[in-house]
Formats: C-alpha cells, sequence, structure tokens
C-alpha cells in the first residue's frame, strides 16, 4: 500500500522544477537508446528478401477509412505506415491516425502478423488521397 502522503513529500523535496528536471535528464537517455535503436533496426531491415508493399488509398470527406496493406505469403510484416503530401502540413483539418499498427489476416493468434492496420479519420471536407505501406521480411 502507498502511503498517499509520500507524494507531497517528494514534492516538498524536489519541487515542480526538480520534477520537470528530472524528467528531461531521464528522456536525454531513454530519446537517445530509442534513436540509436531506430538506426539498428533501419540497418538491419535493409537487406534481400525485403519487400514494401504499397498501395493507394482514399479517405473520404469527414469520413473513417479502416484498412490494411498485406505481405506476400511467406512474410511477416516488420513497419508500415501512411504518407501523402496533401496532409503534410494541413492544420486546419489535420488527418488523425488512431491506429497504425501490425496485424493478422489470419484467425489464428499463432499465424504470423503479416499486415499493416490503419485507421484514418478526415475531417476535412475534401477527401485526402493516401499512400499506405508494409514492410514486410520473409518469416525465416
Amino acid at each position: 500500500m502507498v502511503d498517499k502522503n509520500m507524494n507531497g513529500v517528494f514534492m516538498g523535496l524536489v519541487g515542480q522544477r526538480g520534477r520537470k528536471i528530472a524528467l528531461v535528464g531521464a528522456g536525454i537517455p531513454v530519446g537517445a537508446a530509442l534513436a540509436l535503436g531506430g538506426v539498428a533496426v533501419a540497418d538491419r531491415i535493409d537487406g534481400p528478401g525485403v519487400t514494401i508493399v504499397q498501395e493507394t488509398r482514399t479517405v473520404p470527406e469527414q469520413g473513417i477509412l479502416s484498412t490494411n496493406v498485406l505481405c506476400k505469403e511467406g512474410q511477416r510484416v516488420v513497419s508500415g505506415g501512411y504518407g501523402s503530401p496533401e496532409v503534410a502540413h494541413r492544420l486546419d483539418a489535420p488527418l488523425a491516425v488512431p491506429v497504425s499498427a501490425p496485424g493478422r489476416v489470419s484467425l489464428d493468434p499463432k499465424a504470423p502478423e503479416d499486415s499493416w492496420d490503419l485507421v484514418l479519420l478526415n475531417p476535412s471536407d475534401e477527401k485526402i488521397d493516401i499512400k499506405v505501406y508494409a514492410t514486410c521480411v520473409p518469416l525465416d
């Protein structure tokens, strides 16, 4: 059980400014590790058997698009996403993406993740064409 008064003691000792400094200080090594890890992963993805599947989809005006991009048979997905020059800098009606994650077509929970799933919300009064993609590698 946690003593509810301990939070007050901590705040009294460290203060609001101290908490911010501690969070920033903790974030620096974490951010560096993530950046270096991303570089390492990017280096490992580039190689034989890597396939990037890219397709075009249309998000309807003031609508929702739920879609996925499938890897070829015998492959699994390692990353994916979307892109569009139309939405890159739209501050008036930004495209919302509540889901951008690996998925599987099979209902078998032991099957490999072989698709990249996306849900996109378009608040604008115009349809938006986007490129959706999945980066796939061999199962072995």
